[in-house]
């Protein structure tokens, strides 16, 4: 009868085989999160590099259309010699990035910016422009900010600039870097740089980078970097080669609002022409770069100083070797 008994109990899980199992399972999710984060990263950087070489191939169709690479920016806002509109110009502080627009799938909004009668970018149709998120200039990696409208009402518009002057300028970044007329880099104020003005050649000479895009102090404000549609001379359009990419000195631009989440490091001035931003990003170890020649590279946190100064200069005669 004992034995009747006995086999006829149903089997169960004790206490401390249910928290083994629990422990199991908990180290099992510990380790695939990493590997799935991992895996994210992978496919945002992905994206990254794409977008940058879809910019490429935007400059080189302008190039072909125009003869020469848009150049960084325009303005009657204090623009460099004294004031009054360079000619042909339409609206107040254009950029790179509104001469572009027609070679990204982006005529329709070219057409509406070229068509409004606002001249200043905080007038109410530029706001109404700025509102469309041009999802290949943001690389993916880059903090939403609390969402895409959040962004868009602090001005911010992308994660790309091209390079500014070269390295530096008169060597000092503080001395005129956006409103110089002239410089060894491919863009600078109304340049018009054509492929037969690098004479160091495309593949050794950098036309653009990813960086980091901050969010404006106040609705509408518009000055650092990524914020297009406000470009000009205020730190928006591009970054310097100066330093190595994300380097541990501070860009210098109009708000510093880093309020929201952790951004790299920076320091506040509005003084117009006294702003710069360095080669930044979100990805572990360096930031994408795009060279003259559409080819895009993953310039290492690590890469000498000197190499990436001479990649900045178009036309500095210096050997590049591997980096």
């Amino acid at each position: 009868m004992n034995r009747l008994r006995f086999c006829g109990r149903k089997a169960g899980f004790t206490l401390i085989e249910l928290l083994v199992v629990i422990a199991i399972i908990a180290i099992l999710i510990a380790l695939l999160l990493p590997a799935v984060q991992q895996a994210r990263e992978a496919a945002r950087r992905s994206q990254c590099k794409n977008n940058l070489k879809q910019l490429g191939l935007a400059m080189h169709n302008y190039h072909d259309t125009h003869g020469t690479f848009p150049y960084a920016y325009r303005s009657f806002d204090n623009p460099p010699g004294g004031a009054g509109l360079p000619p042909g110009t339409t609206k107040a502080r254009d950029t790179w990035f509104h001469r572009v627009l027609p070679f990204i799938e982006q005529a329709t909004l070219y057409n509406k910016y070229e068509s409004t009668n606002d001249v200043f970018v905080n007038g109410t149709q530029f706001r109404t422009l700025a509102a469309t998120k041009i999802a290949s200039f943001v690389c993916p990696s880059n903090p939403d900010y609390g969402g895409a409208g959040a962004n868009l009402s602090d001005g911010f518009q992308g994660t790309y600039g091209v390079c500014l002057a070269g390295s530096s300028v008169g060597g000092s970044l503080a001395t005129g870097l956006e409103t110089t007329t002239s410089g060894k880099g491919m863009f600078f104020y109304a340049s018009s740089i054509r492929m037969r003005d690098l004479i160091d050649g495309t593949s050794n000479t950098l036309l653009a980078s990813e960086s980091i895009a901050r969010p404006m102090d106040n609705v509408g404000a518009h000055g650092d970097f990524g914020q297009y549609w406000g470009g000009a001379t205020w730190g928006a359009t591009g970054f310097t080669a100066a330093e190595p990419p994300n380097t541990t000195l501070s860009d210098v631009v109009h708000s510093c609002k880093s309020t929201t989440v952790a951004l790299a490091p920076c320091t506040p001035n509005a003084t117009r022409g006294m702003q710069y931003n360095f080669a930044r990003s979100y990805h572990t170890g360096g930031a994408h770069v795009l060279l003259a020649d559409g080819s895009v590279r993953f310039a290492s946190n690590n890469i000498h100083r000197q190499t990436f100064q001479n990649l900045g200069d178009r036309a500095d005669g210096q050997v590049i070797g591997e980096w």
